[in-house]
């Protein structure tokens, strides 16, 4: 039965990184408040990514099952007791602060485009808020600090723990100031002793033409300020596609583009033209010529009409034809066939 955290990220104990990462991107997508999911089912979400997608709190988890380290608290069970003081070098003691981690976890933002964004291209503003540190204070959130008086401003606590005949000397972090040995005596007037500031944002995706569906732009540090972190993490935009009603489609992971067309038997044996609307290249419609004796299930190409190309140029259209028969047109074939071998017999 794999560990709680494992399981809010259907993934087994022994996932690699990158399983983790994209499950945690999968079900993130998926229950996004913005995209109507469930809050709580996000938040439980994030925080099995947090633990999980950082190697050291997911070995520490893997043993102890434990999301963060807890002290250890007083107590004995041992049936004697030699009262003698024992420091085992810091073995279930954490010293000094806890340490940042370096960058926080992305998040992802996605923007539906459609054929003729990518066509053309497109700028997008995205309008947001994020929580940052305060820049009054630099997210300490004082503006006068006094020592601690619990830890004495050494940052640490010792604690002797009764073990049966053994009493263990622990050293861990001083819960009253976090490790820092000093404490707000009076908070910052701008936060009022919160850390951090609301702040608007607005960012300017440009959509280059010749993008393609599923690309990543990437926004660094637009994430929320964290204390956890000496970063903010990420913010990915991933380019989507829109639903529309037009006939030509995009040819995944190409710069061509695909159109089902119906012909009738007459118009198979003599050829014809036809106008399509939706091309992102021709607003008044797209004229193509089917060619005599094309046959049903056939796909012929027309170069030069698919979507532009990052590097200059255009992709091409692949026209796919289905042959409709009605029962007057096969009458008549069959009649005309009958004469002809008659003529030849």
């Amino acid at each position: 039965m794999p560990l709680p955290l494992y399981d809010a990220l259907g993934v087994s104990q022994s996932a690699t990184s990158d399983d983790i990462k994209k499950a945690y991107r999968k079900l993130a997508l998926q229950h996004h408040p913005d995209k109507g999911g469930n809050p709580e089912m996000f938040k439980k979400i994030q925080q099995a990514y947090d633990v999980l997608g950082d190697d050291q709190r997911r070995n520490m988890y893997d043993q102890t099952g434990m999301e963060q380290e807890h002290e250890i608290p007083f107590g004995g069970g041992m049936p004697f007791g030699f009262g003698m003081p024992f420091d085992m070098g810091g073995m279930f003691s954490q010293r000094g602060p806890p340490t940042q981690e370096k960058k926080g976890p992305s998040k992802i933002h996605e923007i539906p485009l459609s054929l003729s964004d990518y066509y053309k291209g497109k700028q997008v503003k995205i309008k947001f808020e994020r929580q940052a540190f305060c820049a009054s204070c630099s997210g300490s959130g004082a503006e006068t600090y006094e020592v601690c008086f619990t830890c004495n401003g050494s940052g640490t606590r010792t604690q002797i723990m009764q073990m049966g005949p053994i009493q263990m000397m622990t050293q861990g972090t001083c819960g009253d100031c976090a490790g820092k040995g000093k404490r707000a005596s009076r908070p910052c007037a701008v936060c009022l002793g919160k850390k951090f500031t609301s702040q608007e944002k607005e960012l300017h995706v440009v959509i280059e033409p010749g993008m393609l569906p599923h690309e990543v732009l990437v926004f660094p540090c637009e994430c929320s300020d964290t204390e956890r972190y000496e970063e903010a993490g990420d913010l990915h935009i991933v380019l989507q596609e829109a639903d529309e009603d037009i006939p030509f489609k995009r040819v995944k992971f190409t710069d061509d583009l695909s159109v089902a067309v119906t012909i009738h038997l007459r118009e198979m044996l003599l050829g014809t033209s036809m106008k399509l609307e939706g091309h992102p290249a021709h607003p008044q419609g797209l004229v193509i010529e089917i060619p005599v004796g094309v046959q049903n299930g056939d796909i012929f190409t027309i170069g030069g009409e698919g979507m532009l190309r990052k590097m200059g140029g255009r992709g091409d259209l692949r026209v796919n034809v289905t042959v409709h028969a009605t029962a007057a047109e096969i009458a008549t074939l069959k009649g005309a066939t009958e004469k002809l071998q008659s003529i030849f017999t």
